[in-house]
């Protein structure tokens, strides 16, 4: 049942009930705990969180700190940022119809925030095709690749893009294809920084980046 401090909701059963130990709001310090019973925060999460969306912070962020004095603050431990792997094979491509085209493929992973990696080696150059092409392309998945953007190059052209896909397999029976900014390296796990940070201060600090520094 419901004691001082409970947040009541309604059970599977539809009783009204509580569950202090995981829901719990300190009315005499205006604390809400999220995970414990005694919040010592305004908001105390005791526990894994997970927000999906964008989070903005108007004060400065602390790790293992409770008192930062800087935007971001970071105490002992240190800081991993994990970057996309670039495609290290070429996609596979099975070819259907017969013409006078050759069409070479490759792919480019994208994150979440639309960061891409290096391009993929090429797939073996499909010849005999027609244009449009009827080519079956497929390629190993990157762990943690939001979407791919398929590319190919026509008859020896430039390399462009065919489409923007979810999966790791299209089927490529495009008429036409769009200007297409090969990215020269992984963008995946840039680290900007708005000032300069030393390398004496980032072995300092115990800062670790799996991916680039960008102190610009």
């Amino acid at each position: 049942m419901p004691t001082p401090g409970s947040v009541p909701f309604y059970d599977s059963q539809g009783s009204l009930t509580a569950d202090n130990s995981n829901f719990f709001w300190d009315d005499s310090g205006d604390r809400m705990g999220i995970g414990t019973a005694s919040p010592g925060y305004r908001l105390d999460v005791q526990g894994a969180g997970n927000f999906a969306g964008p989070v903005a912070i108007s004060g400065n962020l602390g790790i293992r700190t409770i008192a930062p004095d800087s935007s971001l603050h970071i105490r002992g431990g240190g800081m991993q940022l994990e970057a996309l792997a670039n495609p290290t094979t070429a996609p596979a491509v099975t070819p259907s119809g017969t013409g006078t085209h050759s069409y070479t493929y490759y792919i480019v992973a994208l994150d979440q925030n639309g960061n891409k990696t290096a391009r993929s080696p090429a797939a073996t150059t499909v010849t005999n095709c027609p244009a449009p092409p009827n080519n079956a392309v497929s390629w190993n998945a990157i762990t943690g690749a939001a979407s791919y953007d398929l590319l190919r190059s026509a008859d020896g052209g430039a390399i462009e893009l065919v489409q923007n896909v979810s999966g790791a397999s299209h089927t490529d029976t495009s008429a036409s294809t769009t200007s297409y900014p090969v990215p020269a390296r992984n963008t995946t796990a840039d680290f900007r920084i708005a000032g300069k940070l030393s390398t004496a201060l980032r072995e300092r600090q115990g800062l670790r980046c799996q991916g680039r520094w960008n102190d610009g």
